[in-house]
């Protein structure tokens, strides 16, 4: 049995310091692995939270185009609202006028001709009314639709960057 143990304490003293110089070096790689992970997290992490006020500014600049946008629409809306009433009142004040002009007309004729005259003046009004309209509506939906659109444009414009 001596030669065993004196074998064995041959090999273990031999194995000993190969056993302790893996070890060492296993330990070092695994300290190393979670070191350079816990780098990369707080770097993650770092990028993460230094992004939070872009992200707020971005968030806050489209609130600002949203609020542009409202406006814009709701100004058009007021342009054609005032448009509209400008148009009718002149609209009874012609209509009235027309009455006036027919009720004093001294034969049927003329009656026929003022009120001739007024319904083609009153469908030149109108068709031009409409047309206002339209440009209006057309000026508004741009005017509205130019901030958020823009903030469209700086959205992919961050995709590209």
């Amino acid at each position: 049995m001596t030669a065993k143990k004196t074998t064995t304490k041959k090999i273990t003293k031999k194995a000993t310091p190969k056993v302790e110089k893996t070890v060492t070096a296993s330990t070092k790689n695994v300290q190393d692995f979670w070191t350079e992970g816990f780098e990369k997290a707080k770097d993650t992490w770092g990028k993460a939270l230094n992004g939070a006020p872009e992200i707020s500014e971005f968030h806050k600049e489209n609130v600002n185009a949203i609020i542009a946008s409202a406006t814009a629409a709701g100004d058009s809306i007021e342009k054609i609202a005032n448009e509209s009433i400008a148009f009718h009142q002149k609209s009874f004040e012609d209509g009235v006028a027309a009455v006036n002009q027919a009720a004093g007309a001294t034969t049927l004729q003329d009656a026929f001709e003022i009120q001739s005259t007024f319904a083609k003046s009153a469908f030149e009004a109108y068709s031009a009314h409409l047309n206002k309209i339209g440009e209006i509506w057309g000026a508004g939906a741009k005017q509205s639709f130019a901030p958020i659109s823009g903030r469209f444009g700086d959205v992919f414009e961050g995709f590209r960057s």
